[in-house]
């Protein structure tokens, strides 16, 4: 195959992977744990359960027990396209989405009284698209998939009565499985079968995040965290499978560094109790 089509197919491809993985992406501030409940408002300063090792590490020392603590929620994505013109056909993809498996573990645990010990472990990122072969925008994607995986160790610190600290590393597993369809017959002669663009690729990416929680009194606090940027890559995912006019099927694997990330965060939270 041309090595100049070969780059021209890699430059297009990734242009694609870059606008479809931000499309895809659900991002969860909570995930099967109680601030489901209340939308995640007030996560870092309410540190009344072991889900805080995940929220504000700093909340830790508000807990005077061991806590273990476990949910699962699960989702149904109801993703559909709606198409008015289109170039090629007016397949529509149908429900895209459907159910999507979630869960956490959070555990808290003193290693002295003014020092905490936490593991969160969770999913809060990712999500799973199929608009099958033939629908109007294959290409541009045909089925995508990220899934995440986040470990988050931290540690929690009790200053004095009023000011606590926290701190911990995020270790979060990513997978991209992704297929875009190729068009083999741009100025539609003959009934040559479209080709398939095919991503897949893992990796591991390290971050830290640090919190903040002062008491001004019983009934009042305020909780700040922050969360650092990941940055994720995935390295020489693309294969081509183009189905030649001459019927022969070329596999191509190309090198080629494919970069996203999820952004630093920081959550400023106050809590009153009347």
């Amino acid at each position: 195959m041309n090595q100049f089509y070969l780059k021209f197919i890699l430059f297009l491809s990734a242009l694609t992977i870059s606008q479809s993985v931000c499309a895809a992406g659900l991002w969860l501030y909570e995930a099967a744990s109680p601030e489901l409940g209340t939308a995640s408002a007030g996560s870092a300063a309410i540190a009344n359960s072991a889900s805080t090792a995940g929220f504000n590490p700093a909340g830790m020392t508000r807990l005077n027990e061991t806590e273990f603590m476990a949910g699962i929620q699960p989702m149904y994505v109801d993703a559909k396209f709606d198409i008015d013109t289109a170039t090629y056909g007016n397949d529509d993809g149908g429900n895209a989405g459907g159910f999507v498996p979630s869960a956490s573990m959070f555990y808290v645990t003193s290693l002295t009284d003014d020092i905490k010990l936490g593991l969160a472990m969770g999913s809060y990122l990712g999500l799973g698209l199929d608009y099958g072969d033939s629908w109007a925008g294959r290409y541009f994607i045909t089925e995508g998939e990220l899934l995440t995986l986040a470990i988050n160790p931290s540690l929690g610190y009790r200053v004095d009565k009023q000011l606590s600290i926290g701190a911990g590393v995020d270790i979060v597993y990513s997978r991209l499985d992704q297929k875009i369809a190729f068009n083999n017959n741009p100025f539609g002669i003959g009934s040559t079968a479209d080709g398939k663009i095919e991503i897949e690729d893992s990796d591991i990416a390290y971050g830290f995040n640090l919190g903040l929680l002062y008491e001004f009194s019983e009934n009042t606090r305020v909780g700040l965290t922050y969360r650092s940027q990941l940055d994720i890559e995935f390295e020489d995912a693309l294969k081509l499978k183009i189905n030649q006019t001459r019927g022969v099927l070329d596999n191509d694997t190309l090198n080629g560094d494919f970069k996203t990330n999820m952004i630093h965060i920081m959550t400023l939270n106050a809590r009153w109790k009347f």
